[in-house]
């Protein structure tokens, strides 16, 4: 393995860890709290106002009804989804690029979300 895909694997799995303390901001409290509401038994569009897809809805209230509604349950489903992601571009790319550049744009993702949110790392 190559030292830059090695110290780019090290830097996505301390990343990772880093991130399981952020907290839920922007956008996902509200998707949680629309979540709960229907499993109160509101109607989306109609008892709810909101201009976001049901989908988005739909993965919150089944988070939330299987993991609960903390951080840290949101931040393992996200990290899991992540962990899906680079598997799947992993996948893709091997052909293209070999094992070598599969696995870097695999962790390119893992590697570009610290920076995006700076304000989150303690």
């Amino acid at each position: 393995m190559k030292p830059t895909l090695a110290a780019s694997a090290l830097l996505a799995g301390f990343l990772a860890g880093r991130s399981l303390g952020w907290p839920l901001i922007h956008d996902a409290p509200l998707f949680h709290y629309v979540a709960w509401l229907l499993g109160q038994g509101l109607v989306p569009y109609r008892d709810i106002f909101d201009m976001n897809l049901p989908g988005v809805y739909l993965l919150h209230w089944a988070l939330l009804a299987t993991a609960g509604g903390g951080d840290l349950a949101w931040r393992l489903f996200d990290l899991g989804w992540l962990a899906a992601t680079a598997a799947l571009l992993y996948v893709y790319c091997r052909p293209l690029g070999g094992v070598v550049g599969a696995a870097g744009s695999a962790l390119s993702p893992n590697t570009m979300r610290t920076p995006s949110a700076p304000s989150m790392i303690r």
